[in-house]
C-alpha cells in the first residue's frame, strides 16, 4: 500500500502487473469515442435520439471482465439513458453464449423529441431495435438468445 503526503486522499493499492492474472483492461481513451455515436445512428436510421451514448464495445469489454467467473450474472445500471449497457449484455451474451440479464433503471424524464415522449420511451425503443439488429445477425443454427 501507498500512502499520500496528502492525508484527505486514500491510500493506494499498488501491484506489478506480472502478478495480474488474465487480461488487462485497455484504456477507454484508446477508443476512437465517435463510434458509439456512430452506432446509434444507424441503429435509429439516421436520426439518433442521443449526441453522447455510452459506447457498447467498451462497455461490453467490462462487463466481460467482471462477469468472467459467472456469465449468468446481472448487471444493473441506475442511469440508463439510452439504453447502452442492455445493449451490450446483448451483443456480449450473443458473442460468448452468456446468458447475462441486466436491469436498467431510468426516470421518465421528459424530452422534446418527434416520437418520444421521454428518455425512458428511447431507452425502450433502442433495446427492441437493438434486439432485431443482434437477432438478424445469429447464424440459423445457432442457440437463440434472449433479446
Amino acid at each position: 500500500m501507498i500512502f499520500r503526503s496528502d492525508p484527505s486522499k486514500p491510500p493506494r493499492l499498488k501491484k506489478p502487473l506480472e502478478s495480474v492474472s488474465g487480461q488487462v483492461p485497455l484504456s477507454v481513451f484508446e477508443r476512437q469515442r465517435t463510434h458509439a455515436g456512430r452506432s446509434l445512428e444507424e441503429l435509429f436510421e439516421g436520426n439518433s435520439p442521443f449526441d453522447f451514448p455510452k459506447d457498447t464495445m467498451v462497455l461490453s469489454r467490462w462487463i466481460s471482465l467482471v462477469t468472467q467467473a459467472d456469465p449468468d450474472a446481472v448487471i444493473l445500471d441506475f442511469f440508463a439513458g439510452s439504453g447502452s449497457t442492455g445493449h451490450a449484455v446483448m451483443d456480449l451474451n450473443a458473442a460468448d453464449g452468456g446468458n447475462r440479464r441486466y436491469i436498467l433503471v431510468q426516470l421518465d424524464e421528459r424530452v422534446g423529441m418527434d416520437g418520444y415522449e421521454t428518455i425512458a420511451d428511447i431507452t425502450r425503443e433502442r433495446l427492441r431495435r437493438a434486439g432485431r439488429q443482434i437477432a438478424s445477425k445469429q447464424s440459423p443454427d445457432a442457440a437463440p438468445i434472449d433479446t
